[in-house]
């Protein structure tokens, strides 16, 4: 076999792809967004959450990690991936809006 990179064979990344830590990041990444839309379209039908979204999110995320700790193996670490993600992604959201707010001068 070829080697692209002296004394790196091409061997030890042939099974990296079906790897667990592969897959897990690969279907919380692409199931993070989706699980993000849904959750706000629901918070918007709650009249506290409609200018809370960032609670909301963080509330979500806290049940979702809970439900997902009554999960087990790769589904189990997929949902606790997701919440995790979830979370980061309202706390994030509610740094941007707290700048917004601060360059306006409403805060």
């Amino acid at each position: 076999m070829q080697k692209l990179i002296p004394g790196v064979s091409v061997d030890k990344f042939s099974n990296f792809a079906k790897s667990k830590e592969v897959i897990i990041a690969a279907v919380s990444f692409i199931l993070t967004p989706i699980a993000i839309s849904q959750a706000q379209k629901l918070l918007v039908n709650v009249p506290f959450l409609q200018n809370n979204l960032t609670i909301g999110l963080i509330i979500v995320a806290f049940f979702l990690f809970l439900f997902a700790t009554k999960m087990e193996g790769l589904v189990k670490t997929v949902g606790m991936a997701i919440a995790g993600e979830i979370f980061v992604s309202a706390v994030l959201s509610f740094g941007a809006v707290q700048q917004t707010l601060n360059k306006v001068g409403l805060n």
